[in-house]
C-alpha cells in the first residue's frame, strides 16, 4: 500500500487524495523527540549561566529603577495566545482522534474550536494595529544586520566540526558570537 491514495478531480488530473494515517504516528513521534531535545538542551543552557549570575554582572545604575518582577505580555496578548492555543488543539484533537478510532459528536466542538480561533485571531489583528505601535513590527536597518549576523553564525555552527565539541560541553568559539 502507497503512502498517499490518489484521485481524480474533474479535469481528469492526478491529485492526492488521502495520506496514509501511520505518518500521524510519526509526525507525533518526531514532535515528542523534538519536545525532548528540546528540554535536554534548555537544561544544559540553563546550568551553564544561572539568571543571579548574569544579573550579578550588571551595573547597579541598570537595575536600580527596575521592578522586581517585570511582565513580558500584557493580559491581551495572554487572553489571545491562550485562547489560539486552546482552539488550535482543540481543532487537531477534533480532527483526528474520530480518525483515528475515537468515535464522539465532533462536528459542533469542531465548528466552535474554529470560531474561537477566528475571533481570536480578528482581536489580535485588531488589537496590534489599533493599540499597539503598529510601525514596531516591520525590521529596521539594526534588525536586518542582526538577522545577517545570525545567518552567519548559523552558516558556521552547521559545520560538521562544531556540533561533536558543542554536545561534548566545549564552549562557542567567540568567532561565532
Amino acid at each position: 500500500m502507497s503512502m498517499i491514495l490518489w484521485a481524480h478531480d474533474p479535469w481528469g488530473r492526478s491529485v492526492p487524495a488521502h495520506i496514509d494515517w501511520s505518518l500521524l504516528w510519526i509526525s507525533l513521534a518526531a514532535g515528542l523527540a523534538f519536545l525532548v531535545l528540546h528540554a535536554l538542551l534548555a537544561l544544559r543552557s540553563a546550568a551553564k549561566a544561572p539568571v543571579d549570575e548574569l544579573v550579578s554582572e550588571l551595573p547597579r545604575e541598570l537595575l536600580n529603577g527596575l521592578p522586581p518582577k517585570i511582565s513580558r505580555h500584557s493580559p491581551a496578548a495572554r487572553l489571545f495566545h491562550w485562547c489560539m492555543a486552546a482552539a488550535v488543539l482543540t481543532l487537531l484533537a477534533t480532527g483526528f482522534l474520530p480518525r483515528a478510532g475515537l468515535p464522539f459528536n465532533w462536528i459542533n466542538i469542531h465548528w466552535l474550536a474554529g470560531t474561537v480561533l477566528l475571533f481570536a485571531i480578528a482581536f489580535h489583528l485588531v488589537h496590534a494595529v489599533c493599540c499597539m505601535d503598529f510601525w514596531s513590527i516591520w525590521p529596521g536597518r539594526a534588525d536586518l544586520a542582526a538577522l545577517r549576523k545570525r545567518a552567519e553564525n548559523i552558516r558556521w555552527a552547521t559545520s560538521c566540526t562544531i556540533w561533536p565539541l558543542w554536545f561534548a560541553g566545549c564552549a562557542w568559539p567567540q568567532a561565532a558570537l
